[in-house]
């Protein structure tokens, strides 16, 4: 199975989890991309907190 179709096929598993617990598709899509934001907001954060990181270790 390629990644692409795994990534699909949870995709489509939580969409229909979320909606049998009642919540909308619009929903479901609102959060799914506010994961995703956050995740990748965190991602660079994290980038940029360890390049300070690397700075400080550099200047001591």
């Amino acid at each position: 199975m390629r990644c692409q179709d795994a990534i699909d096929a949870a995709f489509r598993d939580l969409l229909e989890r979320a909606t049998a617990a009642g919540w909308s598709e619009r929903e479901v899509f609102v959060a799914v991309i506010d994961l995703a934001d956050n995740h990748m907001l965190s991602m660079a954060a994290n980038k940029e907190m360890n390049a300070l990181i690397e700075l400080l270790k550099r200047m001591t």
